[in-house]
């Protein structure tokens, strides 16, 4: 495929929910083929690029009939280019449902050629269940562009291959070159000791700068999939010189892939997307814990900082079932009662380090949960199967709306559980 693109990444589909229509060459083209329109299971599909100047996302989703959930429907996707020329590669796409949101296929997609691309994409064993197979392709903003360019240029922002780890399949990761050299290649100055600390979906990553700057002993790695958003960041960085301040740019699911057994002391989880509909998805996830659990220290804490009550009580449930040891835990901790209750329990950056979603949630009147946990723990994590250790159809009826801020707000994210 590299001699097709300039750069891009390779991503395994998550897709979900269901959208039909077609556009031509503008920012947005989507089509959608139903699965009584694709022949012998190969679904077919013309993307319209621009070589010049532009680079592209690309976005898979599908659904299912009625309440039936499909695990890794196998895709082998074929590319056609302008000229005839072909490369193919397998994905999957996992966990698709009734409803759901598209996710990334390809980022950052940056043709050697101009016109019309073909793809045929062959479904394995979708059964009756599919309805469909969608893309959706945008081009990105030379703007946009720009942030990418110079993300090549900042020391401190690995971006990794996708195509590498996922070489040996999704199930059987490739280490990254960095797994368990974090200190050694990326915080040379620090001590060998110092404690490594993680944020997953950091964005902007002023979460993770703030606290490298008030904890100049310990070393700070904030963790994203949006190569835009880390630019902000990595750029404070090296402007700013932070030497114990750093960025990844991976999908959360690769992250045994990045770090070795042991490496990690914290893990923070700020305002993580609750994921209403999959609950493999959510980052407090049986699942998830044992990933975590792959390269953290004993006595590892994980720190979850949220407005989705939601995912609170879930999490709460998780660690209930489990038996993991709860260090701090309340409903709303801004409350002087959650002030008292914590004293000695957190520190000033609990309350002082505010993401940009916490800011805007407070400003809505909304309150901020809080939840600290030991990840340890013997045997395979349990889920909270039972209605008495967790209800997801009350906690979602609690949920309660949010104000649109734009496209990517959390009214956005909160599409899930209307319907």
């Amino acid at each position: 495929m590299t001699s097709f693109f300039r750069s891009w990444i390779l991503f395994p589909a998550c897709v979900l929910t269901l959208v039909a229509g077609a556009c031509a060459k503008p920012s947005v083209q989507e089509q959608f083929v139903r699965s009584d329109e694709a022949r012998m299971g190969v679904y077919a599909f013309e993307l319209d690029l621009d070589s010049s100047s532009r680079s592209y996302d690309i976005y898979l989703y599908s659904s299912t009939v009625l309440d039936t959930r499909l695990d890794e429907v196998r895709l082998d996707v074929q590319w056609i280019s302008p000229s005839g020329g072909v490369a193919s590669e397998t994905v999957y796409l996992r966990d698709v449902g009734k409803r759901g949101v598209k996710e990334l296929y390809r980022s950052g997609v940056e043709p050697d050629e101009g016109g019309v691309w073909r793809l045929r994409v062959k479904v394995h064993d979708p059964g009756d269940d599919l309805t469909g197979l969608g893309i959706i392709c945008e081009s990105m903003g030379h703007d946009k562009l720009r942030k990418f360019a110079e993300n090549e240029t900042f020391g401190c922002l690995v971006q990794a291959s996708s195509a590498e780890l996922l070489a040996d399949g999704y199930e059987n990761l490739r280490d990254h070159p960095m797994k368990g050299r974090w200190r050694e290649r990326m915080f040379p100055s620090q001590g060998p000791d110092a404690p490594l600390v993680l944020e997953l979906g950091c964005g902007k990553g002023e979460y993770t700068i703030d606290l490298a700057q008030r904890f100049p002993d310990s070393d700070f790695i904030g963790v994203d999939i949006k190569g835009a958003r880390l630019w902000k960041g990595a750029k404070h960085v090296h402007t700013h010189g932070v030497p114990n301040a750093a960025f990844l740019r991976a999908r959360i699911e690769f992250i045994k892939a990045f770090f070795a057994p042991g490496e990690v002391s914290e893990l923070w989880l700020t305002f993580s997307d609750p994921q209403f509909r999959s609950e493999n998805s959510r980052l407090t996830s049986p699942m998830f814990l044992e990933r975590y659990r792959s390269f953290m220290k004993t006595g590892g804490v994980v720190h979850l900082k949220t407005d989705s009550r939601f995912l609170h009580e879930y999490t709460k449930a998780v660690c209930r079932v489990n038996g993991l040891e709860v260090l701090a835990c309340t409903d709303d901790l801004y409350s002087e009662r959650s002030r008292e209750a914590l004293a000695g329990k957190a520190g000033a950056e609990l309350y002082e380090v505010q993401t940009f979603y916490e800011k805007m949630f407070l400003a809505q009147g909304y309150r901020i949960t809080y939840l600290s946990f030991v990840i340890d723990h013997e045997g395979d994590y349990l889920y909270p199967r039972r209605p008495e250790d967790f209800d997801p159809d009350y906690w979602r009826s609690v949920e309660g709306p949010r104000l649109l801020f734009g496209r990517d707000s959390a009214e956005t994210r909160r599409q899930k559980m209307k319907g």
